[in-house]
């Protein structure tokens, strides 16, 4: 029998997973949000057969964390908040408020600049690399991304390192 529906069972009863979740967070408020984020990805992602979902989901919750610290306080989250990808290789910049806490207009301007300037640059990488970049900020890991594609580890390992440096290049050019 697997033990992932119990795995899974004890996010929503353990107190501490949320302990640990409030240990990764800047803002404890949104320990209960990761935990129920890992949840979802859990029932979605976590394989039946995983020797130790325990330690699968410790390591997900953490990551989970790491990307709300990232998505909370840094510009670089305007990325991950403002684009989205249209599932045919090509980037769609969603129109919004930037993710950022500034209200200074020239600060704004120049964030939705740079953004645009990454979209421009998302649309020129290959069709996988741009697909497994999008699925990486998402939050999935490389074995979540080979299992969705039918790639081998390599190939994503691939897409993901080539595609970050032609993306490097592109937005320095």
């Amino acid at each position: 029998m697997s033990a992932k529906p119990e795995a899974i069972r004890s996010l929503a009863t353990d107190r501490i997973w949320i302990a640990q979740a409030a240990r990764n967070l800047a803002n404890k408020d949104l320990a209960q949000d990761a935990v129920q984020d890992v949840a979802l990805i859990a029932l979605r992602s976590l394989p039946d057969d995983h020797p130790e979902p325990r330690k699968w989901i410790g390591l997900v919750l953490k990551r989970q964390c790491w990307q709300l610290n990232r998505r909370e306080g840094s510009e670089a989250s305007l990325l991950y908040e403002t684009m989205a990808s249209s599932g045919d290789g090509h980037v769609n910049v969603i129109e919004s408020e930037p993710a950022g806490r500034c209200d200074d207009p020239e600060h704004v301007a120049q964030a939705r600049e740079q953004l645009h300037e990454i979209g421009e640059a998302m649309e020129l990488l290959k069709h996988d690399e741009a697909q497994a970049l999008f699925e990486q900020m998402e939050g999935y890991g490389y074995r979540d991304i080979c299992d969705m594609h039918g790639w081998t580890f390599r190939k994503v390992d691939r897409c993901l390192t080539e595609g970050r440096a032609r993306l490097r290049e592109l937005v320095a050019a």
